[in-house]
């Protein structure tokens, strides 16, 4: 798992569907070695309906002929999400911020579909986030540490599991 500290935003997140501000970006990519046992570990594939790409290409189909069945079936999407041990994980431990706020989030259901190479998991505080890493990482640690506005960029050596 990857740790970045920046201003981050998740345009569409499962709240609400509506965009959440944060600081922190956990992210987990299925095409670097040191990430693939974590993200087959805390994720599951699901399928469900692309329906943004279906509102903007359906009907050109439509006007070419093509089945309203074909198409539906051709913006189904399979996508990875958080299992749900650990979405539960998060709601029970990250507590909420003043007024109830989330102070975590994953993209909902249209967002995830859109990014087949990995997950983030969006945080407001770095004591979640590392409590994230350590609890849910084989590493206990991020691998790659980047903290944007101090310019701070760690890796960490996995044989000696020391930053570089």
């Amino acid at each position: 798992m990857d740790y970045l500290k920046n201003h981050c935003w998740c345009h569409n997140s499962n709240w609400d569907g509506k965009g959440y501000d944060c600081n922190i970006i956990v992210g987990l990519n299925n095409y670097e070695d040191h990430n693939k046992e974590d993200f087959l570990a805390i994720t599951t594939k699901v399928s469900g309906f692309n329906q943004n790409t279906y509102d903007m290409f359906g009907k050109l189909w439509a006007d070419r002929g093509i089945s309203e069945d074909e198409i539906r079936e051709q913006f189904q999407s399979e996508y990875s999400t958080l299992k749900p041990e650990v979405i539960e994980w998060l709601a029970e431990n990250i507590d909420d911020g003043k007024g109830g706020d989330k102070m975590w989030c994953i993209g909902d259901e249209e967002y995830l579909m859109t990014d087949s190479g990995g997950i983030n998991i969006f945080f407001q505080r770095r004591k979640d986030a590392m409590a994230f890493i350590k609890r849910w990482s084989k590493w206990k640690k991020p691998v790659h540490y980047t903290q944007y506005f101090t310019d701070v960029r760690k890796k960490l050596n996995l044989t000696t599991m020391r930053y570089e």
